[in-house]
């Protein structure tokens, strides 16, 4: 799932030249999505007590 803003392009495109074919999309690369996956792993054991328990 693809997080899109509006006004940004929505297009992807098709990558066959790799082991498994796959959606490219220029305005994020793996290091992008890597860097906001462990801010967030960080600010959940910031702010971990202070969850509610569900």
């Amino acid at each position: 799932m693809l997080l899109v803003y509006p006004g940004w392009p929505h297009e992807t495109e098709q990558i066959d030249g790799t082991l498994n074919p796959t959606d490219w999309w220029p305005l994020l690369g793996t290091n992008d999505a890597a860097q906001w996956g462990l801010a967030a792993i960080q600010n959940l054991a910031l702010i971990g007590d202070h969850v509610p328990d569900i």
